[in-house]
């Protein structure tokens, strides 16, 4: 019975790294990382979040409340999913003096608008059938050799630049972006997801270079956590990102996730933390299935 079990669930499983629509939903968040899968076909989900950023520097104190909004939607094919993403930011400068804040001001404005594409080159499972060994449970639950081998995928974007003091004048008004994209699962709970960033890659002023390694591992059916670390230089500066978290599943469609981090830049260190809430809608999935 049990060697019967080990089989069917190995079948399962295969069946649903074929696919890129998967039974619950697929989320970004709550790490800064893009997964190489898309969303599915006709698929369209919400990720949104908001963060408070608390970054004291030398004589004053940089407050920082921002609002996060991404779109996906999965386009003309399982591989392709187009992306909008609206960072809207709240950030308020003052000096504390004897338990009292001075010369405070405040700025508002977008501090990232990004339309682009991710498409999946490469997906290891896809049309390949584990081979199931019904005489050897032990056999069956050996480490698969091929979980090593990534998942590849692209993304392309025009960033907008932002506004107000979130950019430089100098900085061009629309800038391309490329990200390429590594998912490796090591089991049915843990997963690593690699991104290798050029943002801005038309300005040698103000081109810039980025890395971002992200460790998942799943609890049980509904929590998940995960560690994450975010290199990012350019000719101004660089800084060092430390981020970890958990996601809930509510249902199959719904997710929502906590994460806190420590930002580390120009020899100093400040401190955020964010909530945010997934949903996905994918009636018109079903309705391409059922025809």
């Amino acid at each position: 019975m049990l060697q019967k079990l080990t089989v069917l669930l190995a079948l399962l499983f295969t069946c649903v790294l074929q696919a890129q629509h998967t039974s619950e939903i697929n989320s970004n968040r709550p790490s800064q990382s893009m997964g190489a899968f898309s969303v599915g076909k006709t698929v369209l989900q919400l990720e949104a979040g908001a963060t408070y950023h608390d970054d004291p520097v030398t004589d004053h104190v940089k407050n920082q409340y921002a609002a996060e909004l991404q779109l996906r939607y999965g386009a003309f094919f399982e591989s392709l999913e187009l992306v909008a993403d609206f960072n809207f930011a709240k950030q308020h400068f003052y000096k504390p003096v004897d338990g009292q804040a001075i010369n405070t001001s405040a700025t508002t404005g977008f501090s990232n608008i990004e339309v682009g594409a991710k498409y999946l080159i490469y997906d290891p499972f896809k049309n390949y059938e584990e081979k199931i060994n019904i005489y050897s449970w032990k056999a069956n639950q050996r480490f698969k050799w091929r979980r090593l081998i990534p998942a590849v995928a692209v993304y392309a974007a025009a960033t907008s630049k932002p506004t107000g003091v979130f950019s430089s004048p100098e900085e061009p008004e629309i800038s391309p972006k490329v990200i390429l994209i590594a998912q490796q699962h090591f089991s049915e709970k843990w997963a690593l997801i690699t991104n290798l960033i050029a943002d801005k890659i038309s300005s040698e002023e103000f081109r810039g270079y980025s890395y971002i390694v992200t460790l998942t591992h799943g609890i049980n059916n509904h929590w998940s956590v995960f560690a994450e670390n975010q290199g990012y230089k350019n000719d101004f500066y660089k800084e060092m990102n430390y981020r970890v978290g958990t996601a809930n599943l509510i249902d199959k469609n719904m997710q929502i996730d906590l994460a806190a981090g420590m930002n580390q830049r120009e020899g100093h260190a400040s401190f955020f933390a964010q909530v945010g809430l997934s949903w996905r809608f994918d009636k018109n999935h079903r309705d391409v299935e059922l025809k």
